[in-house]
């Protein structure tokens, strides 16, 4: 995967966000000895002083909310000062209204905060890792939904199959801990044949987190309870109650360098120890390897060659600097924002056509469309001046 002298790329690939998608992919790049660059709109906690510092920033918060640990961290970035809010909003520990904001004021709000910091999300997130079902997958058809009265119902184009190896995959790099033999027999209940039902728990994980004395209480009292689902006009399959060990991607042993998760508590916001998996630490193996971060960096334009395909990434650091690299291949893992830097704006595909109605051919024979996923989706035309300016025609339109 060398970089082509031809072109004078900088990098073979530009991986940008470093949430667990980027992390994991410029991790496993950049161990193959391919030239990688992440780039993170967000800076970096600091991990000195065994995140004292972000746990004194939680202790000190009057609302514990989940942003609290790194509302301070900002403002002693390694990288830059303080950034302007308009450029690079930053978590605060009181938001005013702490809900994601979408283009469409319709949708209801959804409460919770997701961090531009390196390592994205996962800095609080549970550490609940449990695998989709395969009736998860065909809802209409699993559950006989009618389309007049369920009209939003659909199935995905996709199978608990397709996946399966990609969630073996996942677990173990992650460190899952679960217990496999009750996983594999819950499994067998939707006809899963043993390789799809394999799990990726590290060997020493595969018992799990022990459950607590509630969860046993209650798988006691449960055990040979049903649940039996409701449809109009229909008759739904009972559905047994059991109370199992949830798979959870903290350690139950030490693992990858870090200690054994002692019940502090407060996954969400922040583990103090490190036994909870975060996508940092693939960040760290990654530039280990010899990926380069760029941090601070706001990307804020694709730039497309004459193929049709992405080769250049603008972008502009905390201080308004504008800066441009260059790859063979652009990753886009972070989620995609307005230019508030604030509103979410959801998947975008940039596509190469020469013509709307081809843009409109591909886009209803995209598979998640196809399936009825999308609330919504729009078309937009790019200038060809905005990304290829030597390409673009001597027209106003063009231009």
């Amino acid at each position: 995967m060398a970089t082509s002298k031809n072109h004078g790329l900088t990098y073979d690939v530009i991986v940008i966000g470093s949430g667990i998608a980027g992390a994991l992919l410029a991790c496993r790049l950049a161990k193959k000895k391919v030239r990688v660059l992440v780039l993170e709109a967000g800076g970096m906690p600091t991990e000195i002083a065994g995140r004292r510092t972000l746990v004194r920033n939680f202790a000190a918060s009057a609302s514990k909310g989940q942003d609290s640990p790194y509302a301070d961290e900002i403002k002693i970035s390694p990288y830059y000062s303080s950034p302007p809010t308009a450029t690079a909003p930053q978590p605060t520990d009181e938001p005013p209204d702490p809900h994601y904001t979408y283009t469409d004021n319709s949708l209801p709000k959804f409460k919770s905060l997701y961090e531009r910091l390196v390592g994205g999300s996962l800095w609080h997130w549970q550490g609940l890792v449990p695998r989709m079902v395969p009736n998860d997958f065909k809802m209409k058809t699993a559950f006989h939904f009618d389309d007049k009265l369920q009209p939003g119902v659909r199935n995905w184009p996709i199978s608990y199959s397709d996946i399966a190896a990609y969630y073996r995959q996942s677990e173990y790099e992650m460190g899952v801990a679960g217990n496999e033999s009750t996983d594999r027999a819950l499994d067998k209940q939707f006809g899963l044949s043993e390789a799809e039902s394999e799990r990726g728990y590290p060997r020493k994980f595969r018992k799990g987190i022990p459950m607590s004395y509630l969860d046993k209480y209650l798988g006691k009292k449960l055990n040979g309870s049903v649940f039996e689902p409701k449809l109009p006009g229909h008759t739904l399959p009972k559905i047994p109650l059991r109370v199992t060990q949830i798979p959870q991607a903290k350690n139950a042993e030490p693992f990858d360098g870090r200690p054994a998760c002692d019940g502090h508590g407060t996954c969400v916001p922040l583990c103090p120890t490190r036994a909870k998996y975060e996508a940092l630490f693939h960040v760290e193996k990654a530039v280990s390897a010899g990926a380069e971060l760029h941090a601070n960096a706001v990307v804020t334009k694709l730039i497309f060659d004459s193929s049709g395909k992405v080769s250049e990434v603008k972008y502009t650091d905390w201080q308004k600097n504008e800066k441009s690299v260059r790859a063979r291949i652009v990753v886009l893992a972070g989620g995609t924002l307005a230019e508030d830097g604030r509103t979410r704006t959801g998947s975008v595909f940039i596509v190469n056509v020469t013509s709307r109605e081809a843009a409109e051919k591909f886009s209803a024979e995209e598979p998640f469309r196809k399936a009825g996923l999308f609330q919504s989706v729009k078309i937009t035309r790019m200038r060809r001046g905005q990304w290829n300016p030597g390409a673009a025609p001597k027209t106003a339109e063009g231009n």
